[in-house]
């Protein structure tokens, strides 16, 4: 029986002023993340060497780290006013062998206050699988801790939006998936998909919502149709007949007589009655 392959990483302590944040970082979290469960971590047990940040030699430089896993870890570190921290130096084949191991850390090893929303880490699960990863929604709704019914609303509400984005903007559409959502919350060009990207509103809420403005657009389409706006012809109205009170039976019958157009019969004959005097 062969015995599992163990690696032994070493870590090692490096200047902070040598490490520096991964070109692809700032795309795959566009919005501030929240640090402040690693400052209450840092106040009371100060930096845990357990948990290096991950880096790799960028372009095979002595000494110039790109960060991999650990952004947080460094940014608090350069706070508290520490010069040196600890490191993991990983070699990846290529940059996006350290992007998907990134998105990967970010999705299932998050620190409490800093989890991505569901809407995040749907795009972090997208981007992941265009690194070469491989992602189930299961796995996505179990980390977020949400039900598989509200995963596949966030899912269908965020393709719906980012449907209707890039139509309107298609110079867009030849980017990378965290790149589209980054450029999307810069340039600010839908404010409640920002803010389901960030948290600040549920995801049924959300939903609810964009399918209300969905049925106001088709209905305003609809009414713009029938008034003959759009270069859509107006069909010609039929002229409604007028409301009568008498009983839509005897209505029949009337206008069955009529069509026959039998011969008035002598008026003192008292079978000259009409159906109405009955």
């Amino acid at each position: 029986m062969m015995k599992a392959r163990v690696i032994v990483l070493k870590i090692r302590w490096v200047g902070v002023d040598e490490l520096t944040v991964a070109p692809y970082y700032p795309d795959l979290y566009p919005l501030p993340r929240d640090w402040s469960g690693l400052r209450q971590s840092f106040e009371r047990h100060g930096y845990r060497p357990e948990y290096p940040v991950v880096v790799h030699a960028r372009g095979g430089a002595e000494g110039a780290f790109e960060i991999v896993c650990g952004v947080g870890r460094h940014a608090v570190a350069r706070e508290r006013g520490m010069h040196r921290v600890p490191v993991v130096v990983r070699r990846f084949d290529d940059d996006d062998a350290a992007r998907a191991y990134a998105i990967e850390d970010n999705l299932f090893n998050p620190g409490v206050s800093s989890r991505p929303s569901l809407a995040h880490m749907i795009v972090l699960a997208r981007a992941w699988k265009e690194c070469g990863g491989e992602c189930a929604p299961r796995q996505i709704w179990e980390a977020a801790g949400v039900s598989p019914s509200t995963y596949w609303r966030a899912d269908a509400s965020l393709g719906r939006s980012l449907g209707q984005i890039l139509s309107a903007h298609p110079e867009l559409q030849e980017l990378d998936i965290s790149r589209q959502v980054a450029e999307i919350i810069r340039k600010n060009l839908d404010p409640q998909l920002t803010r389901l990207f960030a948290g600040d509103v549920e995801v049924n809420t959300f939903h609810r919502a964009q399918g209300r403005h969905e049925r106001t657009a088709r209905l305003v389409e609809g009414k713009a149709r029938k008034a003959g706006k759009g270069g859509v012809p107006r069909r010609p109205t039929q002229p409604v007949p007028a409301k009568s009170n008498k009983p839509a039976g005897k209505i029949l019958t009337a206008a069955k007589q009529t069509a026959r157009k039998k011969p008035a019969k002598p008026a003192n004959n008292e079978s000259n009655l009409s159906l109405f005097d009955l």
